[in-house]
């Protein structure tokens, strides 16, 4: 995600203008970047890697057809994302710490973004489940272990465990 800064000349003296510079540097060598995804630890009841399961089926592998949740969110959102953003910088002082605060309070946004992308993800995109899936999926609902299907033809959701385990966090935060 990149950032677009119009500075506007106007008055002031030197002295605000060194000063300006000096923060907006501090500001670039910080690099603060808001990750959203799966957190290193999270597991399903197997054990197995949410993170591992996301990737396979964000990319597809293993004969998991590709349904790229991830991309769908960013490509989808990322407008919406540098708006809010915008919104926060407009008409405030450059602050040590404004780019840090401004993606804290977007980060719980993004993270919603993108659950309700796999949430809402077609049930035939791009293809629908193979038999065997289906079948499961209809086992674990009628024993009471599927907690977040109501149509075993879904892709992306089973357990509820992949969609409750998005998260953000600040990186590079200083």
């Amino acid at each position: 995600m990149g950032f677009h800064v119009e500075l506007k000349a106007g008055g002031g003296s030197g002295e605000l203008l060194g000063n300006f510079k000096r923060v907006v540097g501090q500001l670039a060598k910080q690099n603060p970047q808001l990750e959203i995804g799966f957190p290193e630890g999270s597991t399903y009841p197997d054990g197995e890697s949410v993170a591992y399961i996301a990737y396979i089926q964000n990319v597809g592998l293993g004969g998991v057809p590709e349904r790229p949740f991830m991309q769908k969110t960013v490509e989808e959102k990322s407008k919406d994302w540098l708006g809010f953003l915008e919104r926060i910088f407009k008409g405030h002082i450059i602050e040590q710490d404004i780019f840090v605060r401004a993606l804290r309070a977007l980060g719980p946004s993004a993270r919603t973004d993108l659950q309700m992308t796999i949430r809402n993800w077609p049930p035939g995109e791009p293809r629908l489940n193979k038999p065997a899936t289906i079948a499961a999926k209809r086992r674990k609902m009628k024993n009471g272990k599927s907690l977040g299907v109501s149509n075993p033809e879904r892709a992306l959701i089973d357990t509820s465990t992949m969609i409750n385990a998005v998260s953000w966090q600040i990186a590079n935060e200083k």
